[in-house]
């Protein structure tokens, strides 16, 4: 997922809205026809766009069924949380940032659903779509390094693997919720970073 900036111009904001007209065509017609059977072509033509368009955004359809599914707020909001503004308790600091992020993630709970059917029905799409959590995992990972500087190297790559498993656990449970809004989302990520904490003592610096 892309955060929106008030400043965004035009022209921006063209390419971010063509970039989910893609993904979001992709992931309907393969969830209609099968991935087989989709070509970029198809759809390139759903979005009337040309296929030379679609390679602007993405080098394969497998790229754009994977999506955009960065979950943190923006850089410098993650850096203000953890860094700028620390509290003493590193793990209520990782709460605030993915409360921040909730909004948004809410708001794409039918892309997520839609996607989720795509990948069980071919597994295959599972790598392209890893590799954009483990993006953002790496991203909060440096950030966390910056916030435990002096720990164990191993620390930094834990908790960022921790927080993204916390996030996808959640989702998963939260996507079976009816009518799962924003707020059952929250409730039961609260709920999860609760039973965690009564596993392992909280990360402090």
């Amino acid at each position: 997922m892309s955060f929106g900036c008030s400043g965004e111009g035009l022209r921006e904001r063209k390419r971010r809205l063509t970039r989910a007209r893609l993904q979001e065509a992709a992931l309907r017609l393969v969830a209609e026809h099968g991935l087989e059977a989709v070509t970029v072509d198809d759809i390139s033509a759903a979005v009337d766009v040309s296929s030379r368009t679609f390679f602007n955004y993405f080098p394969t359809k497998e790229d754009a069924l994977a999506g955009d599914q960065g979950w943190l707020p923006p850089a410098e909001e993650v850096r203000r949380i953890l860094l700028d503004e620390r509290s003493p308790e590193l793990v209520a600091d990782l709460q605030r940032v993915l409360h921040v992020a909730l909004p948004g993630l809410a708001a794409r709970r039918e892309e997520m659903q839609l996607r989720r059917t795509v990948f069980e029905r071919h597994p295959t799409l599972l790598r392209a779509a890893l590799a954009v959590f483990l993006t953002e995992e790496l991203r909060l990972q440096a950030v966390v390094t910056e916030r435990l500087a002096g720990a164990s190297p191993s620390l930094p790559r834990l908790v960022a693997v921790l927080t993204t498993s916390v996030l996808r656990a959640t989702l998963d449970t939260w996507m079976a919720d009816d009518p799962g809004d924003e707020q059952q989302l929250a409730d039961r990520l609260d709920d999860a970073l609760v039973q965690l904490r009564g596993l392992f003592a909280p990360v402090t610096t």
